[in-house]
C-alpha cells in the first residue's frame, strides 16, 4: 500500500509544489509516485526513500551523500535528478525528485520481445547497446551504480536511460534479512561482488555485458545453467565460475568483434573487463553492423574464441574445486577447535582431581594438526601428558 495519499502536495525544485497523481509503483528501496508541478505543470516521478531501513546513522548520512553526488550526473542517457529533500521535517522522509520517463522499462520491452519470438533487429538492439554504455560511462565518473539491470532501465520513446543509480549501494543493506527469492540484482551481480571485494566501475560493465547478451538474444546469458532462478547459491556459483557461451551461439549474425567484446565484459576477472572507451569505440562503429567477415578469417577468429572458452572453463572448474576445498578445511577447522573448547573444562577438572605427575594438556588449536598434507580423519591429535606437545 502507498504511503502518501493521491493528491498530497511535496516541495519540489524551485520550492514549487507538486502535486501527487499516480503511485507508480514499489522497488527495492522506496516507493515511486508521479507528481505535477502546481504552476509550471511540469511532470516528475517522486521516490520516497525509507532511511530507517538502513542500519546506522552513518549510513544513511552516505546515502543522502550519494543522492547529492548524483545529481552532478546530467546525460540523456541518464534519468536525471532534479531535487533531493532530505528535511527531517518532512511527513514523509527524504525523497528524491526525478525525471518523469513514460515509456516503461527495457525489461518489459525485453519480456514483450521474448513472448512474441521476435529479435530486436540488429541495427536497433546496438543503438540500444550505445545508450547504456553511454549512460554507465556518465555514472561510473561520478558513482558505481551497483545495480544496473533491465528494470533499472527507462524506455523514453526511442532512448534508454539509466535509472536508481546513488542509491543501489545501500539496497542490499535494507533487505539483508529479506528473502533473496525474487531478488533480480542477484541475477545481475559481478563476482568481486558476491566475493566483497572493493567496487570499481567494473563490476557495472560486468552487469552492462549481461544486459547487452539480453538485449541481443532475449535471454540472460546465465539462466539455462542456474537449477533454481530464485536461489541465492544458485547464482553466486554461476557468477563465480560458470563462463558465458559465445552470443553467436545463440544468434549467429552478431559481428565477430560484438561477439569479443561481450566475452571480456562478463569475465570472472575485473582486470579483464574493457574500458567504457573501447567498449564505446567498438559497438559504435558504423561498419560493425553488416559487415560480412572473411570466411576464413572468421573460421580462425572462432576456433581462437572457442579455444579460450575451453581454457576458461577449465580454470574456473579448477579455481571451483579449490574454493570447495578451502570451504571443507574451514568447516574442519571450526568443528575441531569448537571440540576443543568443550573438552576445556573436562581436562581442567581432571587436572585438578588428579594425583599423577602426568597432567593432561590440550593443543592451543586442533586446526593446527589439520593441514593440506593430512586427511581431517587421519589428523595426529591427542592429549599430551603436561609440557609436551602434540604431533
Amino acid at each position: 500500500m502507498p504511503s502518501i495519499t493521491i493528491g498530497d502536495c511535496l516541495v519540489g525544485p524551485a520550492g514549487e509544489g507538486f502535486t501527487i497523481t499516480d503511485f507508480l509503483g514499489k522497488g527495492a528501496f522506496g516507493e515511486v509516485y508521479r507528481v505535477v508541478g502546481n504552476k509550471s505543470g511540469t511532470v516528475a516521478a517522486v521516490k520516497l526513500i525509507p532511511v530507517s531501513s538502513l542500519a546506522t546513522k552513518d549510513s544513511r548520512v552516505a546515502l543522502m551523500n550519494e543522492i547529492r553526488a548524483a545529481r552532478q550526473v546530467v546525460h540523456p542517457n541518464v534519468v536525471q535528478v532534479l531535487y533531493v529533500s532530505d528535511s527531517a521535517a518532512s511527513p514523509v522522509g527524504p525523497y528524491v525528485f526525478m525525471e518523469y520517463v513514460s515509456g516503461g522499462t527495457l525489461a518489459a520491452l525485453l519480456r514483450a520481445q521474448a513472448q512474441s519470438s521476435v529479435q530486436i533487429p540488429l541495427n536497433r538492439a546496438v543503438e540500444m547497446m550505445i545508450d547504456i554504455a553511454q549512460g554507465a560511462r556518465a555514472i561510473n565518473e561520478k558513482v558505481i551504480h551497483r545495480d544496473i539491470k533491465p528494470d533499472n532501465v527507462l524506455v523514453e520513446e526511442n532512448t534508454l536511460k539509466i535509472s536508481d543509480f546513488g542509491i543501489s549501494k545501500f539496497v542490499d543493506e535494507s533487505t539483508r534479512l529479506q528473502t533473496f527469492k525474487g531478488g533480480q540484482h542477484i541475477a545481475y551481480m559481478a563476482p568481486e561482488g558476491w566475493q566483497n571485494q572493493p567496487n570499481t566501475f567494473k563490476l557495472d560493465v560486468y552487469s552492462v555485458g549481461l544486459v547487452f547478451y539480453q538485449i541481443l538474444t532475449l535471454q540472460h546469458p546465465l539462466i539455462g545453467k542456474v537449477n533454481d532462478p530464485s536461489s541465492f547459491l544458485d547464482w553466486q556459483e554461476a557468477h563465480l565460475y560458470t563462463p558465458c557461451d559465445d552470443v553467436r551461439s545463440m544468434r549467429n549474425e552478431v559481428p565477430v568483434a560484438i561477439a569479443q567484446l561481450l566475452t571480456r565484459t562478463v569475465s570472472k576477472r575485473p582486470n579483464e573487463r574493457p574500458q567504457w572507451a573501447e567498449v564505446l569505440k567498438i559497438i559504435s562503429e558504423p561498419e560493425i553492423v553488416g559487415a560480412t567477415d572473411h570466411p576464413s578469417v572468421k573460421a580462425a577468429v572462432n576456433a581462437l574464441i572457442a579455444r579460450k572458452q575451453k581454457e576458461e572453463e577449465q580454470a574456473l572448474k579448477s579455481q571451483q574445486k579449490q574454493s570447495e576445498r578451502e570451504r571443507q578445511l574451514a568447516l574442519y577447522r571450526y568443528s575441531c577447535d569448537s571440540l576443543l573448547k568443550k573438552l576445556e573444562p573436562v581436562v581442567e577438572q581432571f587436572n585438578i582431581g588428579s594425583f599423577s605427575v602426568d597432567k593432561l594438556a590440550l593443543p592451543e588449536k586442533w586446526a593446527s594438526c589439520i593441514t593440506g598434507s593430512h586427511r581431517v580423519g587421519q589428523s595426529r591429535f591427542a592429549l599430551a601428558p603436561w609440557g609436551e606437545t602434540t604431533s
